[in-house]
């Protein structure tokens, strides 16, 4: 009869086992390598021989045969166990056939009962959820026709669906399997565990069996286990059992004792303490009694009363405000470290973003560690999606050019050309065939070199081929863009990959292009690899799962939250908790027990730094059930938990500056030489208001890029009603005829079509200029039977030069419209589409075009007009409310108004001729323009901040 051990918590659980085994085998060497450990995980596997290593100080060493416990049974080692036959032919099933074959089960499903199918990237999600079923039931070894049972007719009539739909795993499944010769991966377990454990029963091994650090989860290892302990040499060694926790008290799922209980119970068997333990120093085992008073409230745990200030020694709660300020704090925690080649760190979280942004922290300091990357996100994933997205008829021009700046892509032309003259324009639904007639000066802006890349699947969208063939013809894209291919190192995961794949794609039905590349995305979705970093040793960033058996001087529990740390509680997608129970499932809040096993045994380390964050993501958290249950121990024992802050408080100094040093708002003095002598009246406005972004568009000559494929603008629906008001009176039109509204629309749909609108946007500009032109239309005609004989200047064009005493200048002027009465007066008009600029600012200078395009008119500017003066001055506001539109006229005088503006702006010139006057951003921040594109550029918010 094998035996039953306990490392019990507190202790390195693998340099404990190491340092056991070499001391009862080092008296023979060979004997040693004849041993057999097994744990859990290869992580764990790896970390024994380190330890192995360590305690041998380096010497050489027959190490034992070391391999994870799930293997054992499903590819025994031919050496250890020659004469074990084979359980059977059967194949397991790989995973991408075993997609795919579901997801046609699942596709006729949804055409037979559901009359519809969902798109294929949501129909193999719902593949995998099934999967994760089927998995549950092999792993506990529960039919799944037991469905029948739990579903009667009196549930609800979406149950019944539900059940209609699994009807497929016991119905179809089993029949496909059988028909490919195929086996599920547990099923198979089983199968080889109950092998194994049938050959163990008539030829026990002759060698030691050490099965280690297990909690017993799964029904087919604690078989195992209890196999092993049947036999002599047979030894199971337990991970931190709580030998004083009393048998008769009901442990909770939640609890970090449950699986061991359920395992020890199955087990039957004495439980002796692993005899080469090592007495713990008195701060560990205070906190590991700690623990223990923590999560067995009713255990009086004496030597906790003793040991109470021990428990809190090297223990620290940081509690930061941002999950960013947390990554920063640990960041320089780990830094510190580094500072002593004798000291080591692990931080283990479950919060996939706190530990990158810890490693973006510590990337400041040169330090990358190893990273587990998704091939989805790698530079050949997002290629892949890249060609997907372009190789349709309509594409988007960002896709094309992400494809085109990518590194991995070299192609002729000019790109930023392309994107330049091309793409950053309105939006546009564009086509291949359209942008391969897009030329310039020099012939074609867009390589054609291009399309022979993408050839194999441009016109291929209406398609439907097998998934292989699919594959090939984007192994031959990816060949045409690297054509070695197959063997270069930058595409050697993506290769792999494909070539899985092609040999799974019997499983999967006929495809078109969209849906293959669906599926392709999803399944990159779940091919992770972890790279190789080049940072120390020393110090690690851990998951949960990960870190277990992993002991370290200075342990950082990272992320301490409601669901990262325990993990959120899913619920079954497919079975209401009720269900799971009738079909003998364990219960989801299994993984918290699992969890708290996991905190305790990396609690009950010598130093201790727990962090968590108040927000995240702008919401407030919820602090981890371990770490309120740990305060509230504390708090019965009258004790607090400690909270040193330096870490924090560095970690806060870290970007901040003590020597401040004030500075004023900048304002650039170039040389009087470089100050423009031309002006249009439109950007006197902006002289006036904003003298930086006058200085930066009209000096620097900076011009804002518009955005690749921008959606219409604003500004965009003002120029297409200019220009349709601008066609109505270049046109001839009589617009006191009958037909005049006729004509009119028939001009208006004439611009429409001359710019590219999708159809929404083109309905609602249709709709609001169908609101203003009948406004427009009837003002027009009052205006004319009062005045038939006034005459209609458009887009007139009108300058004057002048002088100061230093510089000659040049005021110019493009007016939206002159209107000349019978008297020999005009009427200065400017259309607004937006909201018109207040009679206030015009005669404060604040918006002068009218006033200015007034002086001009005044001095003869106007070659059409001649020497004329100004009746008045109007906004004519194209509204989308009320009557379609409003006249708003500036109700003073217009000789005398024009006359101050331009005594304003010829002071404006003066003031700036001084060659250290500066340009000021935004002076009067009330008066500031209402849209600047140059104020990231001044940063005129954040100068007034400061």
């Amino acid at each position: 009869m094998g035996k039953l051990y306990n490392i019990p918590l507190g202790h390195h659980f693998l340099k404990t086992l190491a340092r056991g085994v070499l001391e009862e085998f080092s008296c023979d060497p060979l004997a040693l390598s004849q041993v057999q450990i097994l744990l859990p995980t290869r992580r764990a596997c790896q970390e024994i021989k380190n330890c192995f290593y360590e305690i041998q100080s380096g010497k050489a060493l027959l190490l034992p045969r070391i391999s994870p416990l799930g293997e054992v049974g499903s590819e025994p080692n031919p050496l250890l166990y020659p004469d074990l036959p084979s359980p059977g032919d059967l194949r397991v099933i790989p995973p991408l056939m075993r997609q795919g074959l579901l997801l046609q089960l699942v596709e006729r499903f949804q055409k037979e009962s559901l009359k519809g199918v969902l798109p294929k990237s949501l129909s193999l999600k719902l593949t995998q959820d099934l999967i994760s079923l089927i998995d549950q039931s092999q792993i506990e070894r529960v039919p799944l026709e037991r469905l029948h049972d739990i579903v009667p007719e009196t549930y609800a009539s979406h149950w019944q669906i539900t059940l209609d739909f699994l009807k497929i795993l016991f119905e179809s499944w089993p029949q496909i399997l059988r028909e490919n010769h195929y086996i599920e991966p547990y099923a198979h377990h089983w199968e080889s565990t109950d092998h194994l454990v049938r050959f163990w029963a008539s030829n026990p091994p002759a060698f030691p069996i050490i099965a280690a650090g297990s909690t017993g989860t799964m029904p087919a290892t604690r078989l195992l286990l209890k196999s092993i302990l049947s036999f002599e040499k047979g030894r199971v060694v337990l991970p931190a059992y709580d030998n004083e926790l009393d048998p008769e008290v009901q442990v909770e799922n939640t609890h970090p004792q449950v699986s061991l209980r359920r395992l020890t119970q199955e087990l039957d068997q004495e439980i002796l303490l692993w005899p080469w333990l090592e007495a713990l120093d008195p701060l560990t085992e205070a906190r590991a009694t700690l623990f223990r008073k923590m999560v067995n409230p009713k255990n009086n745990a004496s030597s906790f009363q003793n040991d109470n200030l021990n428990a809190l020694q090297n223990l620290n709660l940081v509690e930061c405000k941002t999950l960013s300020e947390e990554a920063l704090t640990i960041a320089v925690i780990l830094r510190e470290v580094l500072e002593d080649p004798e000291k080591a760190a692990v931080v283990i979280t479950a919060d996939q973003e706190l530990e990158l942004r810890i490693r973006a922290e510590l990337e400041r300091w040169g330090i990358e560690l190893p990273l587990s990357k998704m091939l989805r996100t790698e530079p050949e994933g997002i290629l892949v999606n890249l060609i997907g997205a372009i190789s349709n008829d309509h594409f988007d021009p960002i896709d094309l050019l992400g494809f085109l700046k990518h590194p991995h892509v070299r192609c002729e032309g000019d790109i930023t050309a392309l994107e330049k003259n091309v793409f950053r324009t309105i939006q546009r639904d564009w086509t291949w065939e359209m942008l391969l007639q897009v030329q310039d000066d020099k012939g074609e802006i867009f390589p054609r070199a291009l399309t022979e890349i993408l050839s194999p699947l441009l016109n291929s969208q209406k398609e439907i081929h097998p998934l292989q063939r699919w594959t090939q013809k984007l192994k031959s894209v990816l060949e045409k863009i690297a054509p070695e291919f197959e063997e270069s190192t930058d595409f050697q995961r993506l290769s792999f990959f494909l070539n899985q794949l092609e040999a799974a794609s019997s499983g999967f039905s006929n495809l078109s292009m969209k849906d293959y590349f669906e599926i392709l995305d999803e399944l990159m979705g779940r091919q992770s690899h972890q790279e190789k970093g080049e940072g120390p040793a020393r110090i690690q960033i851990l998951g949960v799962l990960e870190a277990r058996f992993t002991k370290c001087e200075l342990m950082i529990l990272a992320g301490l939250n409601e669901g990262s740390w325990p993990p959120e509680i899913h619920e079954d997608p497919w079975l209401s908790r009720p269900m799971r129970a009738s079909m003998e499932f364990p219960s989801p809040e299994r993984r918290i027990g699992l969890s708290a096993h996991d905190f305790g045994s990396a609690f009950s380390s010598p130093q201790v730094i727990l962090t968590r964050s108040l927000r995240k993501g702008g919401t407030p958290t919820v602090p981890s059930r371990f770490l309120n249950r740990l305060e509230v121990t504390l708090k019965g024992e009258e004790l607090r938990m400690p909270r040193d802050e330096f870490y924090k408080t560095l970690a806060q100094e870290l970007d901040s500056s003590h020597t401040a040093i004030p500075l004023e708002a900048g304002a650039p003095t170039p040389p009087l030489a470089a100050r423009p002598t031309q002006f249009y009246v439109t950007h006197v406005e902006m002289l006036r208001r904003d003298p930086y972004a006058y200085y930066a568009r009209h000096i620097l000559k900076l011009r804002p890029f518009d955005p690749i494929n921008y959606p219409p603008r604003a500004a965009d629906r003002g120029n297409l009603f200019h220009k349709i008001l601008e066609t109505i009176f270049t046109s001839s039109l009589d617009l006191l005829d009958m037909g005049a509204w006729d004509h009119i629309q028939n001009l208006a749909k004439g611009e429409f079509d001359k710019i590219s609108l999708d159809s929404t946007t083109r309905l609602f500009w249709w709709n609001r200029f169908l609101r203003f032109g009948v406004w427009f239309l009837k003002t027009e005609r009052e205006l004319r039977t009062h005045y038939p004989e006034l005459r209609t200047h458009v887009e007139a064009e009108g300058s004057i030069t002048f002088k100061t005493p230093l510089r000659s200048y040049t005021l110019k002027a493009k007016a939206d419209r002159l209107d000349l009465y019978p008297e020999g007066r005009v009427a200065v008009i400017d259309y607004k589409t937006g909201v018109p600029p207040t009679s206030q600012d015009v005669e404060l200078g604040f918006a002068p075009q009218l006033p200015l395009e007034a002086a001009i008119l005044q001095e003869g500017g106007f070659e059409t007009l001649g020497v004329r003066e100004p009746l008045s001055l109007a906004f004519w506001w194209l509204k989308n409310t009320g009557a379609g539109g409003e006249i708003k006229h500036i109700k003073e005088d217009a000789p005398l108004l024009a006359i101050q503006a331009f005594d304003g702006f010829f002071n404006l010139l003066e003031f700036y001729e001084d060659p250290n006057q500066g340009y000021a951003a935004e002076p009067l921040p009330e008066k500031a323009l209402q849209y600047n594109d140059y104020e990231g550029v001044s940063r005129a918010k954040e100068w007034r901040r400061g």
